[in-house]
C-alpha cells in the first residue's frame, strides 16, 4: 500500500483515505507540524493515490512547488507563477494536484494573492498547503482549508522507522537519537547519520567541561557558538540531555535510562564536578535560550547571557 512507508499519524493516514474512497476530497488542505516529521511524504503519498498510482513517483499531473535554497520566502511572483499552473489542464487524467511545500514562508501579500484562487479553484483541482506551522498562515487561507495537524512520532513508530532507514546502527545510537529527535523522524535520521549533528553531540559535552571559564576556554566557547550559530538549539537540545544524564548520577539512580549511555563515563565525570544546584540554573538558563531563539533573538551575547556557566543563576 502507497502509504505504508509513512510511520505515523495513522490517524491523518485514516482521514484522508476515506476523503479519496467517499469521493469528498476538498479543494484545499492544509498539513501543518515540525518541519521533518513527514508531510511532504504524506502529501505525495495521498497524490498519487488520488491519482490511483501504485507508487509514489513524479507525475505530470502532481504540481510540487519547492522553495529554492537560495530564496528565503515565497512572494507574489511565485504565487503568480502557481496560479499560472492551476490554470492549465491535466495532462493524462481529468485530476490535477498543486502541492506548495513551505507555505509559512509566503509573505503576507503573497498569501492574500492566492486568496481568489483557494475561494474560486478550478474543476478537478486541489491544492494541498505545507507550512511547519499554523500561526504563520492567514486566517482567510486557514478557512479554506481542510487542516491537518501532524503530531510526533512516539518511541516505537521512531525506531521501526530507523530501523527501515539505516542498517546495523548501535541500538545505544538509536536510543540516544530517539530521546533527542522530540518524536521528529527526520530528526531521529540526521542525530545518526549528518556529521553536523554528531560535531554538536562532542562540542556539547565539550562546552560542560567549560566549567570554569578561564580566558582561553572562553575563546573556545565563543568559536563553537560562532561556528555552529545556526544550529544553536540543536546543540543546547544536546547540552540539557547530558546534564539530565548528570543528574540521574548526582541522585545515584545508576545508568540504565540514561540517555547518552555511550558517554557515561564522561557524564559520571562531570557529576563529580557539577553541584545539583548549578545543574538546575543550567537547565533554566539554556531552557530560557531555547525560547529566546525561537523568537528569533539570534544574538550570541544573549546566549553568552543565558548558558555562560553561571551560579545560581547570576
Amino acid at each position: 500500500m502507497i502509504f505504508d512507508d509513512i510511520y505515523g499519524n495513522s490517524d491523518i493516514k485514516s482521514m484522508l483515505l476515506n476523503i479519496i474512497n467517499n469521493g469528498n476530497v476538498p479543494h484545499a488542505l492544509l498539513f501543518y507540524g515540525a518541519d521533518g516529521i513527514g508531510k511532504r511524504k504524506m502529501a505525495e503519498a495521498f497524490s498519487c493515490s488520488y491519482m490511483n498510482l501504485s507508487e509514489i513517483k513524479d507525475y505530470p499531473d502532481i504540481y510540487k512547488y519547492y522553495l529554492g535554497s537560495n530564496k528565503k520566502s515565497i512572494g507574489v511572483e511565485d504565487i503568480r507563477t502557481i496560479i499560472e499552473e492551476t490554470n492549465k489542464k491535466p495532462f493524462l487524467s481529468d485530476k490535477k494536484i498543486i502541492i506548495i511545500d513551505e507555505f509559512h514562508k509566503a509573505t503576507e501579500s503573497a498569501q492574500n494573492a492566492f486568496l481568489k484562487t483557494l475561494e474560486e479553484p478550478n474543476k478537478n483541482i486541489t491544492i494541498i498547503l505545507i507550512a511547519n506551522n499554523e500561526r504563520d498562515i492567514l486566517d482567510t487561507i486557514r478557512s479554506r482549508c481542510q487542516v491537518f495537524n501532524f503530531k510526533p512520532l512516539n518511541e516505537i513508530e521512531l525506531r521501526l522507522f530507523l530501523k527501515k532507514e539505516i542498517k546495523n546502527v548501535d541500538e545505544n545510537k538509536i536510543d540516544v537519537s530517539i530521546t533527542l529527535s522530540q518524536g521528529v523522524p527526520k530528526r531521529a535520521k540526521m542525530f545518526l547519520e549528518d556529521d553536523l549533528f554528531i560535531a554538536l553531540r562532542e562540542y556539547a559535552l565539550e562546552i560542560l567541561n567549560l566549567k570554569e571559564l578561564s580566558f582561553d576556554s572562553s575563546l573556545k566557547f565563543n568559536k563553537i557558538l560562532e561556528k555552529y550559530k545556526n544550529s544553536w538549539e540543536d546543540l543546547l537540545i544536546f547540552m540539557l540531555s547530558y546534564i539530565r544524564d548528570i543528574l540521574f548520577f548526582k541522585q545515584n539512580l545508576g545508568s540504565e535510562d540514561l540517555i547518552n549511555k555511550d558517554k557515561q563515563d564522561k557524564i559520571y565525570d562531570l557529576s563529580l564536578r557539577y553541584e545539583t544546584i548549578e545543574l538546575f540554573s543550567l537547565i533554566k538558563n539554556i531552557n530560557k535560550a531555547i525560547q529566546m531563539l525561537k523568537s528569533n533573538v539570534n544574538n550570541i551575547l544573549a546566549l553568552e547571557h543565558f548558558i555562560i556557566f553561571s551560579k545560581g543563576g547570576t
